[in-house]
């Protein structure tokens, strides 16, 4: 009997179907696809990561059509202490 997958593995296997788009080369989907991890599953730690994400990728490709700046802004606001929130500093820094 199959066992139901929990939100934890719903959200990371949401990551790694963005991580699929952005290796496809799909930037403005890939972007999409992790936005849509920090709503879907608001208040993870997948949440985090993606938003962290979107704004690296935002940031590395512009012509994606997202501000990876303001991304990175609402990363530091929503994570003002997180996992990435000195990495996000640094990339704003630049």
């Amino acid at each position: 009997r199959e066992r139901a997958t929990t939100r934890d593995e719903r959200a990371e296997l949401a990551i790694i179907a963005a991580e699929i788009l952005l290796a496809e080369g799909k930037q403005h989907s890939a972007i999409k696809a992790y936005l849509s991890v920090t709503t879907d599953f608001k208040g993870s730690r997948q949440a985090e990561t993606a938003l962290f994400v979107a704004g690296q990728v935002a940031l590395d490709q512009p012509a994606a059509g997202f501000d990876g700046r303001q991304l990175l802004r609402r990363y530091l606001k929503a994570y003002p202490k997180g996992r990435f929130s000195a990495e996000a500093r640094a990339f704003l820094r630049d």
